[in-house]
């Protein structure tokens, strides 16, 4: 940027345990082959409420990581992309040669556990690494808007989760929880297509489930849960139940609704406590229980393309947008189920 233009700016700070401060920062510097981009929206992610409500990092930090942004200054060698275009970019670059990646598992290789972008969305200004830039940055379509292009690293989680699970055209799947997770869970499993019984306890977010193609929602406690379940199976009993929400009591309750041969689908951290399950339930009846954490940039990919082609609509799962300032009580209305998802404005942050 030039030096008659601005040199700081504005950032919410996560201080642990419980602190969110707004800072003035000096805008990141680029080098070659990155950019840096004026934050345009940041969507809250659940793992950034997790690490805020379970005082995750221990030192302060700039959290956000689902975000779109406009170019405003391109390092050397960069054709990519050009000044102004509207960018979206994820977090995390796997090598793609170590152990972990060639067996599929990118999110758990070391490398891309410590890439990350500067500083992080939650601020007026990112630079974005070059290794980001080449494959995690995507150009954002002129039919999406700036929030619902962010949505594509919150659905390239949940593309992968779907890639990865068991699941056949015409089978049988549960969701609990219907927040923006789950809701964008449901229409990818509808496009295998499975059939797809939702749950929650909130009457509207059922609603919304079956506006979005659950073919079946009932409350999370609802003690038909089962019954339901065996009678749309023929009594056989679900093929797969995906956990976005819940705890230890509702994992318990879903090997009553698992088939043998069945997978349990962890997709949310459900307790940071020890969860008492049967091993003979496991055993005899060949239940699988796998999770899926971050996506792949191949996943990536295919959320973009989602997203681009109207296959997975994600505007009905906005509830709140707020500015900097707003970002610590967001968390809260997140943990008290007050809101779905919320979007950071960090351009309409007040002075």
């Amino acid at each position: 940027m030039s030096s008659t233009e601005r040199i700081n700016m504005r950032a919410a700070v996560y201080y642990p345990p419980k602190d969110i401060r707004i800072e003035e920062r000096p805008i990141p510097k680029i080098g070659a082959g990155e950019l840096l981009l004026k934050v345009n929206a940041c969507g809250v992610c659940g793992t950034d409420v997790l690490k805020v409500s379970r005082a995750l990092p221990k030192a302060p930090v700039v959290l956000g990581h689902e975000l779109v942004g406009e170019v405003v200054e391109m390092g050397a060698g960069l054709k990519k992309f050009k000044t102004g275009d509207r960018v979206v970019v994820a977090h995390h670059v796997p090598c793609g040669e170590c152990h972990y990646c060639r067996h599929g598992n990118h999110s758990m290789c070391r490398h891309f556990k410590e890439t990350n972008l500067d500083p992080g969305g939650f601020a007026e200004y990112l630079r974005v690494p070059a290794e980001h830039v080449q494959q995690t940055a995507f150009l954002v379509p002129p039919q999406l808007s700036d929030d619902e292009g962010l949505f594509t690293e919150p659905l390239s989680c949940c593309v992968r989760n779907v890639r990865r699970a068991p699941l056949l055209p015409g089978d049988f799947a549960v969701v609990v929880g219907m927040g923006s997770i789950g809701l964008m869970m449901v229409q990818l499993l509808k496009l295998i297509p499975t059939q797809v019984l939702a749950l929650d306890l909130f009457e509207e977010r059922l609603n919304l489930a079956k506006s979005l193609g659950a073919d079946w929602t009932l409350r999370g406690d609802s003690p038909e849960i089962a019954e339901l379940i065996r009678e749309k199976t023929e009594g056989r009993k679900a093929d797969i139940v995906v956990f976005t929400a819940g705890g230890a009591r509702v994992f318990q309750n879903s090997f009553s609704w698992i088939r043998d041969g069945g997978a349990l689908n962890l997709f949310a951290s459900l307790s940071d406590k020890p969860v008492e399950v049967s091993l003979d339930a496991l055993y005899h009846h060949e239940i699988t229980v796998f999770s899926s954490y971050s996506p792949s940039p191949q996943d990536l990919v295919e959320s973009h393309r989602l997203l681009s082609e109207g296959k997975v609509k994600v505007a009905p799962l906005i509830t709140h947008h707020v500015p900097l300032e707003g970002l610590g009580e967001s968390i809260q209305w997140i943990v008290e189920q007050k809101a779905m998802k919320v979007i950071v404005t960090p351009q309409a942050a007040k002075r």
